[in-house]
């Protein structure tokens, strides 16, 4: 598993640091409690500058020669005085070539304005006053340290030698012994996401791998008994698989286990919240003052740093990295979706979205605590945990989607029956009047074995939804929330919170994924009639593009805008002025990033004030709403 070389920028060369630690490199974190992430290379510090190879992986060989990959070149204003003597065709003083956002060279994990700065290039906003008009937005290199350069006529980068995750360094030769799937898990444990949501992810992970590959408790059996540092290591990792399962802390005896203090109140914090995380239960107060509870100083100081910090409090000093603002701004733009769904609805409805967003703050908060007492733990230690709660996780999801119907609709029976029983009689209605979906009827689809449809999933680490081939074994359970949902959807193609709310009173297991099927096939019905979604054809006039309703974006931060965005499924963009009388005003990138003399503006600092077209006009199916942003009322 060792990997000769990568990219210095890689996110596997991430390594957890004290913050009051004299020898990090990063200052910037000295006066905020706990730990944080730094890049290093393999611990030595000492990255060298090499071109691209053809295989990147390998070290540089009489067998391994440069590679030159496409170039795609973007002519910028130089504000560094490299260019001026510059002579040559394509030439031009005061201006320099670097790569574009869609050059052969720019890593996959790295962001297009990302890229840019790499080569020291900056969006520069237009200057206020008289000369605004002859020096307009534009992107300028600007003197400072870069990550790629040119050199002997190719482009070099700062390169790893020798680099391996923390696990794979640890642990090579013991995953290299077991089966594929346990080194898949190694991986989800090495790459753990960034405060605020790691435990919610690597829920979202293990799922994923359970559709694909076997993982089965003899697996699991395999790498507990593996783990360099036994006993303690095979008891910390099955016990994190018994809470990554869903079992309770109380039920696995960890309190009597030979182990660490430090270990056990980790395993009693990830018990807390991501058993809620798996059953959907809110984080409350009470629950979040358990979790403080358990952790120690550091972190507990950090979590309620956390919650003051997303509840949009001004704390000085409190530095978040770039892929920590991004996790934050995410949370808090989900809160503001929220909020401004209930915005001009009842007294009661207000209060319920105010209490999903005081879940959500919490939840942030608890898994911010929890991530800082893990890394205090130490690398082998935070590795038995997170491959623990990953396979557990997985096991989990496996066991939700084989348990037949047994007399409930599953371990959360279904609520609020005698409404539903309304829903299944129209369903019912629907399906025997001969309603079909693919040409097929829906009928037949019910009284199946199995059914396979594309189903609308949320991403949590992108904030969207993505579609997915998903393969259900029909059940009693499934076909009552199946048919419930043909009731419920009939004549919608989006999701709405009515449909979310009917959703979350289905049964656990196999009532919600019924619903989900049924949601998906009405939707896809009411967009392109009986003849279904495989060969996009409608029964109505073939020739017009379906027509959709405009949602109103204004006043909404971009987050939130993207947010109603993905549940409504409109596509948007973002633009900002080209001209004076340009209604697009500022530009997006360039308040998020601080470019220039600017500061750089949290998404709730930001607002939309202005789309096209305007809400409540329609738009053809798969159009896009242009968005312009401004600064919010007094920000400045």
């Amino acid at each position: 598993m060792s990997t000769p070389r990568r990219l210095f920028e890689d996110p596997r060369n991430t390594y957890i640091v004290r913050n009051d630690d004299p020898d990090a490199f990063d200052k910037r974190f000295a006066g905020r409690p706990g730990v944080h992430r730094e890049q290093r290379c393999c611990r030595d510090r000492a990255p060298r500058w090499q071109p691209y190879l053809t295989h990147d992986g390998e070290d540089p060989s009489s067998d391994n020669r440069e590679a030159y990959r496409e170039m795609v070149g973007l002519q910028v204003e130089d504000a560094t005085g490299e260019s001026d003597n510059v002579t040559g065709r394509n030439q031009m003083k005061g201006y320099v070539w670097v790569e574009g956002s869609t050059s052969g060279y720019k890593p996959d994990f790295i962001s297009a304005h990302e890229w840019l700065r790499w080569q020291g290039v900056y969006w520069m906003p237009s200057p206020k006053g008289p000369t605004a008009g002859t020096n307009p937005p534009r992107w300028v290199r600007i003197p400072g340290d870069r990550k790629v350069r040119w050199e002997a006529g190719n482009y070099v980068f700062l390169w790893c030698q020798k680099c391996e995750t923390p696990l794979e360094a640890a642990w090579s030769d013991v995953l290299d012994t077991l089966p594929a799937i346990a080194r898949a898990v190694a991986m989800v444990a090495s790459y753990v996401p960034v405060f605020g949501t790691a435990l919610s992810l690597i829920l979202n992970t293990a799922v994923s791998l359970a559709e694909g590959e076997d993982i089965t408790e003899s697996v699991l059996d395999g790498i507990g008994g593996a783990l360099p540092s036994q006993p303690t290591s095979g008891m910390a990792f099955h016990a994190a698989v018994a809470i990554g399962k869903g079992e309770r802390i109380q039920d696995i005896l960890v309190e009597i286990a030979p182990l660490d203090r430090s270990l056990k109140d980790v395993l009693k914090v990830a018990d807390e919240v991501i058993v809620g995380i798996a059953n959907g239960q809110a984080v409350t107060d009470v629950a979040y003052g358990t979790v403080r509870g358990l952790l120690p100083p550091d972190a507990q100081q950090g979590m309620d740093l956390a919650r003051r910090v997303v509840n949009g409090e001004d704390i000085p000093g409190m530095f978040l990295t770039q892929a920590e603002q991004i996790a934050l701004d995410g949370v808090k733009g989900q809160a503001k979706a929220i909020l401004a769904e209930a915005q001009g609805g009842s007294a009661e409805a207000l209060s319920i979205a105010q209490s999903k967003v005081d879940a959500i703050y919490n939840q942030y908060a608890a898994e911010f605590g929890y991530q800082m007492a893990l890394d205090e733990l130490g690398t082998e230690a935070t590795g038995w945990l997170q491959m623990g709660l990953a396979g557990g996780g997985s096991l989990r999801a496996a066991a939700l989607a084989a348990t037949p119907f047994v007399g409930t609709f599953g371990s959360i029976a279904e609520t609020n029956t005698i409404v539903n029983d309304g829903y299944a009689q129209k369903g019912e209605e629907l399906i025997a009047s001969g309603i079909k979906f693919n040409n097929r009827p829906v009928a037949d689809i019910r009284s199946g074995d199995r059914f396979d449809i594309v189903i609308d999933f949320y991403d949590l680490l992108n904030d969207t939804w993505t579609p997915r081939l998903t393969s259900y074994r029909i059940t009693d359970a499934w076909r009552r929330g199946f048919t419930i949902a043909i009731g419920v959807c009939e004549g919608s193609s989006i999701r709405g919170p009515g449909q979310l709310d009917v959703y979350q009173t289905m049964a656990e297991i196999g009532g919600r994924d019924g619903f989900n099927a049924g949601q998906a096939v009405q939707h896809g019905r009411t967009l392109h009639g009986d003849s279904g979604l495989l060969n996009q054809q409608t029964t109505q006039d073939e020739s017009k593009p379906i027509p959709r309703i405009v949602p109103e974006f204004v006043n909404l931060s971009p987050q939130g805008a993207q947010a109603r965005a993905a549940r409504e499924r409109v596509t948007v963009q973002f633009l900002h002025s080209q001209s004076a009388d340009d209604i697009f005003g500022e530009d997006l990138q360039s308040l998020l990033s601080g470019d220039g003399d600017r500061r750089a503006y949290a998404d709730d600092e930001i607002i939309v004030n202005v789309q096209r077209p305007a809400a409540g006009e329609t738009m053809d199916s798969g159009g896009t709403v242009s968005l312009g942003v401004a600064l919010a009322s007094g920000v400045s």
